[in-house]
């Protein structure tokens, strides 16, 4: 039975998502598309979720999924894992299709040979030419065309774009990575660590919501053992320019991240498996005595909870 994918995106801008369907239709290979409406009212356009299905759905663990902020996606993870997904791709609204075998391309980044290339695209003397093995990643990142996903300051200073990869690498057990969510695609299993927490709005925080639950995310990868990798596919990010008021906005995410990490590097985990090992790291961001960590440390805790809802449904 091959393994089903889902693409899913979040979107509040009716015309931007429009175009965005139009062009992943297209593309067409995945399984389930699954949108969420960032939204009171579901448009005419597209049969997607909107808060007014996530209220009826979830009831008294509504405020677990993140409103007008990324973090709506949530609701897109746990409906591609109900509908019997394997893998999710997370996507925004603003990134476009290169490529027709776009999900292919994350499932071979995500079954790489245990032969490393020490020269990208070569074949150095020594690697075997029958049978080279075969590993296996729980997460892919992919990379992005047009507007790069530099940090705020390259940006306003003009830098646009960066090399594109040949190839993906796995990142090293012990070594950390931004995750994006604009293009990345990972197991059901790892769903246990993907919560986003609310940014925007009342949040002290901007545009770091996906980066903090990338932290937690290989924390939980390098003590399972399990493997992240990063480079292909390439999507196209079309996004306005980058300007200095949202250098503003990020500062106080760009402070805390500088501790953020270290904190969740130094939690000693215990826990033999990614949802025992994540409510381990919940629960330390629970006994923080900051109101926004303690809240997303005690929304991990039912996050965990809800996916395993959504798993046993």
């Amino acid at each position: 039975m091959s393994e089903r994918i889902a693409l899913t995106v979040v979107s509040n801008n009716v015309t931007k998502l429009a175009r965005w369907i139009s062009e992943w239709e297209r593309v067409g290979d995945h399984d389930e598309m699954i949108i969420v409406e960032d939204s009171l009212a579901r448009s005419r356009i597209a049969d997607s979720f909107s808060w007014a299905e996530m209220d009826c759905e979830l009831g008294g663990e509504r405020d677990v999924i993140p409103r007008q902020c990324p973090g709506a996606r949530l609701f897109a993870f746990l409906k591609a894992i109900e509908a019997g997904c394997d893998y999710i791709v997370s996507l925004d609204d603003d990134c476009f299709p290169v490529q027709d075998d776009f999900c292919k391309s994350h499932m071979k980044a995500m079954s790489p040979t245990k032969w490393a290339r020490l020269v990208p695209g070569h074949r150095t003397s020594g690697i075997p030419y029958q049978d080279e093995g075969q590993l296996r990643c729980h997460l892919n990142i992919g990379l992005w065309s047009g507007l790069a996903d530099l940090d705020c300051f390259q940006l306003v200073a003009g830098e646009r774009s960066v090399p594109i990869p040949t190839g993906n690498t796995i990142v090293p057990a012990g070594q950390y990575l931004p995750l994006a969510s604009g293009n990345f695609c990972f197991h059901r299993d790892l769903a246990y660590t993907m919560y986003l927490p609310r940014m925007g709005g009342t949040s002290p925080f901007t545009r770091f919501d996906d980066m903090w639950a990338g932290v937690i995310m290989k924390k939980v990868c390098d003590h399972l053992g399990l493997r992240v990798s990063c480079g292909l596919p390439i999507i196209e990010h079309r996004s306005g320019v980058v300007t200095w008021p949202r250098v503003e906005q990020e500062i106080a995410g760009i402070k805390a991240h500088e501790w953020f990490w270290r904190f969740v590097d130094g939690i000693q985990l215990a826990g033999h498996d990614v949802r025992s090992a994540t409510r381990e790291i919940g629960s330390a961001l629970s006994a923080i005595k900051d109101v926004f960590f303690s809240d997303f440390g005690g929304k991990i805790l039912r996050w965990t909870d809800l996916v395993d809802r959504y798993l046993n449904k």
